[in-house]
């Protein structure tokens, strides 16, 4: 068992992380995407924003644009627990499939970095796989 540890930290060592390389969806269909999302599993990288309890609902514009809302959990000044609301705007890209999303108002200050989003995989009766760098 040791050794099978090994052998995989080993060849993750060898994994292209390289943001470029992701394989996102073809044909992504930015209107089928559009409704209410429930986040209900998620790593926490540095800066991310909402904790937990996160549900996010995208809308396309009549411009095409597409914008989105979303609340959760967060814990301001290292004890402060609340509910947040935010309203960010989707920046396009080249590739239909990936998007860089910033926030407006007070969230544009909390949230750091770039939170660019790359649609992998999706089905939209269940589930969408979204990996977020920020």
């Amino acid at each position: 068992m040791l050794r099978l540890c090994i052998a995989l930290c080993v060849l993750a060592t060898c994994w292209d992380c390289l943001v470029s390389n992701i394989t996102v969806k073809q044909d992504f269909d930015r209107m089928r995407y559009q409704g209410t999302w429930y986040a209900v599993a998620k790593k926490d990288p540095v800066g991310l924003f909402l904790l937990d309890n996160v549900v996010a609902n995208f809308k396309v514009e009549e411009d095409g644009t597409m914008t989105a809302t979303a609340t959760g959990r967060v814990i301001i000044l290292n004890n402060w627990e609340m509910c947040a609301n935010m309203f960010g705007t989707f920046e396009d890209t080249e590739d239909p499939a990936r998007f860089k999303m910033k926030y407006w108002g007070a969230a544009a200050y909390l949230q750091t970095g770039c939170m660019c989003r790359f649609t992998i995989i999706y089905y939209f009766l269940c589930y969408i796989i979204i990996y977020i760098v920020i």
